[in-house]
């Protein structure tokens, strides 16, 4: 049906290329497309590109996520409506300031059912103040329609993470990989989040891995708590 990717321009209505999109943005080692979720109908899509860098590459593999919109489950009248980065503004663009040099947001990516909550993996983010190098962090997002209307960034869950809806997942240690990957409910009130290189409880078994489940209070990840790890 399409392809979305650097150079992929549509091409004459009723050929095999008229759904295609190109993302002009990309560049060299960007890797769009390491992760990918689609909402419930399948004409919303998240595409994660963890090793870009940011608007003009102010962060090197800081990563991004790429938010499309078509106009029926064929993928018709696809269109890019958001980036969320580093120091991506305007329009409908998320601009994730905390992100930093090799943080690889994007490597795991989630939408709800409604395609209006948004779940990204930062698995090498170092924490709050860069405290756990590799710890890793999940970032959450809101949007006020499906169409990506007014994002914001409704938490962080992560190494020393506090306040507000935050989460401070106190047992993450340096070169856990928390966040490689994501998965959401249908409503987006729990999560379930992948630690890749975690050493198992008291650190008996290296590289055992583990994954932490959370549940929230409503769809805007207020009260948030950790409540089980597998």
């Amino acid at each position: 049906q399409a392809t979305i990717g650097k150079g992929y321009t549509r091409g004459i209505a009723g050929t095999s290329t008229a759904k295609n999109i190109d993302v002009t943005a990309l560049e060299e080692n960007d890797y769009f497309g390491i992760s990918l979720s689609f909402n419930a109908n399948g004409d919303r899509l998240a595409v994660g590109a963890y090793e870009e860098s940011g608007w003009n590459n102010s962060a090197y593999g800081s990563g991004a996520v790429y938010l499309f919109s078509f106009t029926d489950s064929n993928f018709s009248g696809g269109s890019l409506q958001a980036t969320v980065g580093k120091n991506y503004n305007g329009g409908k663009n998320v601009n994730v300031t905390a992100l930093d040099v090799l943080d690889y947001f994007g490597v795991s990516v989630a939408l709800n059912a409604a395609g209006d909550r948004l779940a990204v993996g930062s698995y090498h983010d170092e924490g709050f103040g860069n405290s756990g190098q590799g710890t890793g962090a999940v970032y959450l997002f809101s949007f006020t329609d499906s169409n990506f209307s007014g994002g914001t960034l409704q938490a962080t869950i992560g190494k020393g993470y506090t306040g507000g809806n935050n989460i401070d997942v106190t047992a993450l240690e340096s070169n856990d990989g928390f966040g490689i990957s994501v998965a959401f409910n249908s409503t987006g009130d729990r999560l379930a989040v992948g630690a890749v290189f975690d050493d198992g409880f008291g650190n008996l078994t290296s590289q055992s891995g583990a994954v932490y489940l959370f549940s929230f209070n409503d769809a805007n990840f207020s009260g948030g708590t950790l409540q089980a790890t597998i």
